[in-house]
């Protein structure tokens, strides 16, 4: 009978793998599991508790208040931050209802990546060690460490669906794992890599008016943009996150202080990396400073959030730094690399040097948004979308022509590049 229940609920649906959260929700874990936990902050919040509070976790010794709790859960869909304040996501308040385990763990898996994963690859026992090479070799996470991978089987060790033995130091999925797999299911490795153009049945272009107007630029602003888009944490594949978590961070009027501690938590970032980082949301037009001390989201930024459009991301960087779109331009007679798009990039658009870096920020974000897509060899070209795309914004792009190196000037940059190799 409780098999029929449970299999009416009606679990949260899961994201597109590139738009979910990349850490698991850091809170303390206490003597009666996360469950526990959650529990106790949900209630702290339902019962209006001032965020300078210091919750306590029975077991734990960590000293955090609501407010940072609710940081910590943000990115897993469970809490959300508006104008008003904290609140607590129509998932969550189910769960609280409900307190169904599974419930729980298909909200985790739905706003956050490699959850269930973890337990399909858990079908055969596996060391946590094995699970971290599965994670960066299968899934790309580029993890140096294990801990989000011990963040993950915490979670899915109180939840009921692994157990460990500490005899072979292996984790194995439990009766309950495989009915919540059977109930979630999970993204395979071959799934994460589109040989075929995903757009190829696209009728429209799945773009805001807002955004597309970015792009309607004179030349004057086409040269005035930036060229280094700045550092981000995490790897490039995470960017769009990233920024995502940190805009919603910033809502409203938020402490450096309390931004400099989000990022030790949750990035393992130093407080000068932070700093960077804040600029770099600042040139992008995301993030405004309202005084020394207090940072918030601009309108743009706002505007970016309630679509969280890969493409209309896109169109933001495309606005403020320049050689985004004009990618597509170079890719539109034939499949290039990150080098050659390198090269191009300082000889026909003024770049200071051949920055692969930039070109691979950029060059994701393309690949985030559809508009380009692996062509083989380490090359890419462009996809459908990007085709279309192009054709709609190619009068508001700056051009070879438009460069201030001539033919000459290039072919003789060239040679001189080409002696210097040989």
């Amino acid at each position: 009978m409780e098999e029929q229940v449970m299999l009416k609920i009606e679990y949260p649906k899961p994201r597109d793998w590139n738009t979910k959260a990349f850490a698991m929700p850091n809170i303390p874990r206490g003597k009666n599991g996360y469950q526990e936990s959650l529990e106790i902050i949900l209630k702290s919040l339902e019962n209006n508790m001032s965020y300078n509070t210091i919750i306590t976790i029975p077991g734990s010794n960590r000293q955090m208040t609501l407010d940072k709790l609710c940081i910590a859960l943000r990115p897993s869909g469970i809490v959300y931050k508006n104008k008003n304040g904290w609140g607590i996501s129509s998932e969550a308040k189910t769960w609280l209802e409900l307190r169904d385990d599974l419930y729980l763990a298909a909200l985790l898996n739905a706003n956050i990546r490699f959850f269930s994963e973890v337990l399909a690859i858990l079908q055969v026992p596996h060391t946590a060690s094995e699970i971290l090479n599965i994670a960066n070799e299968d899934y790309k996470l580029s993890w140096k460490t294990k801990n989000e991978v011990n963040a993950r089987l915490k979670w899915l060790l109180d939840l009921g669906l692994i157990v460990y033995k500490d005899f072979s130091m292996n984790y194995s999925i439990t009766e309950l794992g495989k009915k919540f797999l059977e109930i979630a299911g999970y993204v395979k490795p071959d799934e994460l890599v589109k040989n075929i153009d995903p757009t190829l049945e696209e009728e429209t272009i799945p773009i805001s008016k807002w955004a597309y107007k970015l792009c309607e630029m004179e030349k004057s602003e086409l040269s005035s943009r930036k060229i280094s888009i700045g550092y981000i944490p995490g790897s490039i594949e995470t960017m769009h996150n990233t920024i995502s978590d940190y805009l919603l961070l910033m809502n409203s009027p938020t402490e450096l202080s309390i931004i400099i501690e989000y990022s030790r938590k949750n990035y393992q970032i130093s407080e000068s990396s932070t700093r960077s980082f804040i600029s770099a949301l600042v040139n992008m037009g995301f993030v405004e400073r309202k005084t020394r001390t207090l940072f918030q989201i601009t309108e743009l930024g706002n505007r970016f959030l309630s679509t969280n459009s890969t493409l209309d991301f896109a169109c933001c960087i495309h606005n403020k730094f320049a050689f985004v779109f004009e990618i597509l331009n170079e890719l539109k007679e034939k499949s290039l690399d990150a080098k050659s798009l390198a090269v191009t990039a300082k000889v026909s658009y003024e770049f200071p040097a051949e920055n692969i870096s930039e070109i691979h920020k950029r060059l994701h974000i393309l690949l985030n948004a559809q508009l380009i897509q692996e062509a083989g060899g380490n090359s890419f070209g462009l996809t459908k979308r990007g085709e279309k795309f192009l054709q709609e914004i190619n009068v508001y792009l700056i051009r070879r022509e438009d460069s201030h190196f001539n033919e000459a000037k290039r072919s003789k940059w060239e040679m001189n590049r080409l002696n210097y190799i040989c």
